[in-house]
């Protein structure tokens, strides 16, 4: 978990009972780091999560699979232009429609 906190820097915010992650992940093309999301959201039970500074230009299903869980279905996001940027956005498909 400490490498976590150097990876990144996030906020949990709960409201109405919805807990919403927002986290600055400074990249996704190491698989390490994909790893430690999956691991974070593993612990963080969040409802809506979005994650900035993704630098992917594609996304797909298995991508957020992989790092979210079977149970976030429900995403969009906005690709990075070169090596900046870059959003998912992805809700749990029993709580939250995007």
């Amino acid at each position: 978990m400490r490498e976590l906190k150097q990876l990144a820097s996030r906020s949990t915010t709960t409201m109405d009972n919805t807990t919403i992650v927002c986290w600055n992940v400074r990249g996704l093309n190491d698989s390490a780091r994909r790893d430690n999301v999956r691991t974070m959201m593993r612990d963080a039970h969040a409802h809506v999560v979005c994650l900035v500074e993704t630098k992917l230009q594609s996304v797909n299903q298995w991508l957020i699979a992989s790092m979210l869980g079977m149970n976030y279905i429900d995403y969009a996001y906005v690709p990075a232009a070169n090596t900046r940027g870059g959003i998912i956005v992805a809700a749990r498909s029993l709580d939250v429609a995007l």
